[in-house]
């Protein structure tokens, strides 16, 4: 009978859920739209977002990174970006050896505090940005799961409790993709 009580809970939960990751793609492919119009770098930059959304759902949810969804994303993120000449193969290979480098590093020296799945899709979230979109989005994922972390830790006060990573790699790679040209300008005319 608890169950049944709870069913009409559960489901409303599941709806605003459902919700926001409808209004968050649906913002994602404007901000693609806005970004190169109707074109086909347009869809890939869609593509791309909504696939990092994808990711970053399922790890929130059940705090995995799947396998079957990285492997068979690398040569098709190849394909699409040699498509339409965005990042350049060079690029997207250091931007992928960059992410996945750091990330391993992480893991190897944080032992348990990095999954592999993480540092499989930092490396994925290379390959698809370029070396600069990495550099970006490997800063962003930093400093928002930093902070995310620290508040955590301050609410719970325990030791050993974990959050999902993926996110705040899905969210690098999206202000890569939407604002990293923009990003590096300013860079360019700070430095």
């Amino acid at each position: 009978i608890d169950v049944l009580r709870s069913a009409p809970e559960f489901m409303q939960q599941r709806s605003k859920r459902y919700s926001v990751v409808v209004l968050m793609a649906v913002f994602f492919g404007e901000m693609a739209y806005l970004r190169a119009g109707w074109s086909l770098l347009g869809a890939v930059i869609a593509l791309q977002a909504w696939f990092f959304l994808a990711i970053a759902v399922i790890d929130l949810e059940h705090r995995r990174v799947l396998n079957w969804m990285l492997i068979p994303s690398l040569p098709l993120i190849l394909i699409c970006n040699w498509l339409v000449g965005l990042p350049t193969f060079r690029s997207a290979l250091f931007g992928g050896l960059f992410g996945f480098g750091v990330f391993l590093l992480l893991a190897i020296i944080w032992r348990g505090g990095m999954g592999m799945g993480d540092v499989k899709l930092a490396g994925v979230i290379g390959l698809a940005t370029g070396l600069s979109g990495a550099l970006i989005a490997m800063l962003v994922s930093f400093y928002a799961g930093g902070i995310v972390a620290l508040v955590i830790l301050i609410r719970s006060r325990k030791r050993g409790q974990t959050m999902a990573y993926a996110p705040y790699l899905a969210l690098g790679a999206w202000v890569a993709f939407f604002w990293g040209k923009e990003i590096l300008q300013l860079y360019r005319a700070i430095g």
